[in-house]
């Protein structure tokens, strides 16, 4: 008889300005409070690991995201996988150093592949999770496109391939988000058909 696969259960916090916010189709609808009391009741939820991600338009509230992951890594007790607007290794090392334990990536490495490659040698494949986005595009080989640039910007990539580009490029993971079930609170039922 064979073991049933473990799950793990992994919260998803979304930083939009400096606060958390719900999201419906990957456009914030409300503010619902501190990364802080979240990640609290996480810990109380015996999660196994928390993902955050900084989905602001622009650039101006990451050096208040980094000291919100500094503080976040001080009372998590899981792994915390940071993302959002992660361009660099310079960007990775002052994650790393504010206390992440894995880098979740998608814009930049739609444009640029090249950059999981870079940081899987840098800090070892278990460090890089590529998160893709994916719509539905009936001209894909899978079914699905991945889109890049907060579910706004199509890649012309087909999203089970690029799954499998990436982790042959050093992504350990892959985080995988349905745009148009996003905020709907129930389980997307994607399935990438192999072409």
């Amino acid at each position: 008889m064979s073991a049933l696969p473990k799950h793990r259960l992994i919260a998803s916090l979304l930083v939009c300005n400096g606060h958390v916010v719900q999201t419906r189709r990957f456009r914030p609808t409300n503010d619902v409070g501190s990364a802080f009391t979240a990640v609290d009741f996480f810990n109380s939820w015996a999660v196994d690991e928390i993902i955050v991600l900084e989905i602001s338009n622009d650039d101006g509230y990451l050096e208040r995201f980094q000291t919100i992951i500094d503080g976040l890594s001080r009372r998590c007790f899981v792994p915390l996988t940071v993302g959002g607007k992660i361009r660099d290794l310079a960007c990775v090392r002052a994650y790393t150093r504010a206390g992440a334990d894995k880098i979740a990536l998608n814009t930049a490495a739609l444009e640029r592949p090249s950059l999981i490659s870079e940081i899987s040698d840098q800090f070892g494949r278990q460090c890089v999770v590529l998160s893709i986005d994916a719509r539905r595009n009936a001209e894909m080989p899978s079914g699905y496109e991945a889109v890049g640039g907060r579910g706004r910007a199509p890649s012309g990539r087909d999203a089970r391939a690029w799954a499998l580009e990436a982790v042959s490029l050093g992504a350990g993971e892959i985080l995988l988000n349905e745009i148009e079930h996003d905020g709907n609170v129930r389980p997307p039922r994607i399935e990438l058909r192999e072409a």
